[in-house]
């Protein structure tokens, strides 16, 4: 135990010298995630009619998407978003 305290503090003070070596990638675009084949179904219209409503609506500020699991609601959001960036709906 002795020796590794004193190996350590060899190297106390040093660790300001290392470079770093790597970098934060970017994080991906919607485009990435989203499916290209999206179908429409009646559904699916509906929910996405009253969610672009709702971004269109300026008193809305947060806008909740429930359901459940795998019924689409991320893809949903997901083509949402690629329009609402298509037509420069918010800044980055």
């Amino acid at each position: 135990m002795v020796l590794k305290i004193e190996v350590m503090g060899k190297f106390k003070g040093k660790s300001n010298d290392i470079h770093p070596f790597s970098h934060l990638a970017p994080l991906p675009g919607i485009q990435y995630h989203s499916s290209e084949d999206f179908i429409y179904f009646e559904s699916t219209k509906v929910a996405y009619s009253q969610l672009w409503e709702a971004l269109e609506d300026d008193s809305i500020s947060i806008i909740g998407v429930h359901g459940m699991c795998g019924c689409g609601k991320t893809t949903l959001v997901t083509e949402v978003g690629k329009e609402a960036e298509k037509l420069k709906m918010f800044d980055k």
